[in-house]
């Protein structure tokens, strides 16, 4: 009986750690698809902007007297107002860097060096000669020449190596709701949301951009 307890309690274990592995990958899975969202969402801004600001002047001039007011107002910084909006990465970065800073390790960090020690064994062109896996070296010591635990673990899913997944589940999540809150910035930018409208309701939007700049 107490052998068959404790096989069925190794049986559990195994499969709650099997579970663990299983999350992991399926967080890495969810962290890619918002990286990609993102880069799609910024995209589609970079290259909705020059239109967007060309729609701006072009309503403004059914409107002299708000014109003579938003140009007042602006000055010469309407090249700068154009170049801060295109520049979204750089504003949200700093933005958000107090949490990306949580995400980091320090260098001297037992776990960090032991995934490292145990990608380097798998990977390093000194003892593999695979390009896949020699690319997944340099990501890697990258990774720890920048304190990035988060990269260092994606490295360990992908080569399937044993680490202890429970210590970085939170910086996973951190890093995915991160991006979450640069797609939710994005979607609040008045390009953005006049990129999507209706026909009907892009004039609207034009008007609610211009009042926020001349109040």
């Amino acid at each position: 009986m107490y052998i068959l307890k404790l096989l069925s309690d190794n049986l559990i274990s195994i499969k709650m750690e099997y579970l663990k592995e299983l999350e992991i990958r399926r967080l890495f899975k969810e962290l890619e698809f918002v990286e990609m969202d993102y880069s799609y969402q910024f995209e589609v801004i970079q290259v909705g902007n020059e239109k967007f600001f060309e729609c701006v002047d072009n309503f403004l001039t059914k409107f002299p007297d708000l014109k003579e007011i938003f140009d007042s107002k602006m000055g010469d910084n309407i090249d700068s107002l154009t170049q801060s909006d295109v520049d979204i990465d750089f504003i949200i970065d700093n933005d958000v860097k107090d949490v990306d800073i949580e995400v980091e390790s320090d260098p001297k960090d037992p776990e960090l060096k032991n995934m490292f020690r145990k990608i380097v064994k798998n990977t390093h062109p000194d003892k593999i000669t695979n390009s896949k896996l020699n690319g997944l070296y340099l990501t890697a010591n990258q990774a720890y020449d920048n304190n990035d635990i988060l990269s260092m673990v994606r490295v360990c899913s992908q080569l399937d190596i044993d680490i202890n997944y429970d210590i970085h589940y939170n910086s996973i999540k951190s890093e995915i709701d991160t991006i979450k809150n640069k797609i939710k910035f994005l979607e609040n930018t008045y390009t953005y949301k006049w990129l999507k409208c209706s026909d009907q309701e892009k004039d609207k939007i034009l008007l609610e951009f211009v009042k926020t700049r001349i109040k």
